[in-house]
């Protein structure tokens, strides 16, 4: 018979996450088990995708699936103990891409370090499919570089341009996009700005809309992470705007609003496909931080998706 997959108990959790950090060193894993007590404690990790596979009393298998703002959900690598099945870690997943397709979620995705590679096969036999790798740069705000004025371009915070206006111009900027361009047309525009919106912090004005001679050209959205580095969410621009610089100018300026409110950092994250990002961030001094390896599953209505042309 196989192991009993449901959600884990209040008093679960300690074993279930400690499982779950197992191959953390020992003295990192008491401090990521104490971090994800707080946020399950906190609602911000839903204690319904906190799933066990028990044998007997003892709790072999764990699996996280964490629902985000923005109809998206995060799955972390399913963990079990050297006595379970080998077919456990798949069935944790798939139990888990159940509760995303109940709870409506329309892209399920999980990031792993490229060490864990080989570890991915009950994502790949789940059908999640291997889109990619990101890329996360950093940037130290103690000295950034010049930035020369320019009069064509106008810069406004979302809080003094209409919603309307600011949504169409961030769809635009995801026409023709390098930036994995998998995720095109599967979200709402809404739904996309509430993902966004629920990163962090938000602050509408550091949000800012880029116009040229009247004409909105691009979009940034920069989020606020308390006690971290802050994010550099999103930067776009409008195809009949791009190799004209305003990607370069949204990204100074995101840099010097972090700076100016005291921020040590702002990171960033970006589709190592889409290399006019990634020359734009280095050219701007952004270090290369840590690489992810990107799975993705289109969920409910968008599940054609996962069938590769």
């Amino acid at each position: 018979m196989s192991p009993l997959i449901t959600t884990a108990k209040t008093s679960e959790w300690t074993a279930a996450f400690e499982l779950a950090f197992q191959r953390c060193s020992e003295t990192e894993r008491p401090n990521r088990v104490v971090e994800a007590l707080s946020l399950a404690a906190a609602g911000e990790l839903d204690p319904q995708g906190i799933f066990v596979a028990r044998g007997g009393d003892n709790i072999i298998g764990v699996e996280v699936a964490m629902p985000l703002a923005g109809a998206s959900g995060m799955l972390w690598m399913p963990e079990t103990t050297d006595d379970a099945p080998d077919s456990l870690s798949l069935d944790l997943v798939r139990h888990a891409l159940a509760y995303f397709e109940r709870q409506g979620t329309k892209i399920a995705e999980a990031i792993v370090p490229p060490s864990d590679l080989s570890r991915t096969k009950p994502f790949l036999e789940a059908g999640m499919r291997h889109v990619g790798r990101v890329h996360y740069l950093r940037h130290d705000l103690i000295l950034l570089p010049e930035m020369p004025a320019s009069p064509q371009l106008h810069l406004a915070s979302s809080r003094d341009v209409s919603p309307q206006l600011f949504a169409a111009t961030l769809a635009r900027t995801y026409r023709g996009t390098l930036d994995f361009p998998e995720l095109n047309e599967v979200r709402t525009i809404d739904e996309i700005l509430e993902g966004h919106r629920r990163a962090g912090v938000h602050r509408p004005e550091n949000w800012l809309l880029a116009s040229i001679h009247g004409e909105p050209a691009g979009v940034v959205l920069l989020t606020e992470v308390p006690g971290e580095a802050w994010d550099l969410s999103y930067l776009g621009v409008a195809p009949e705007h791009r190799r004209r610089g305003v990607g370069r100018r949204l990204a100074h300026a995101a840099l010097r609003l972090a700076q100016l409110a005291g921020c040590l950092e702002l990171s960033v994250a970006a589709d190592e496909r889409n290399a006019p990002a990634l020359q734009l961030y280095r050219s701007l001094g952004f270090e290369e931080g840590p690489v992810r390896e990107v799975f993705l599953m289109f969920l409910g209505e968008n599940a054609h998706r996962n069938v590769v042309q």
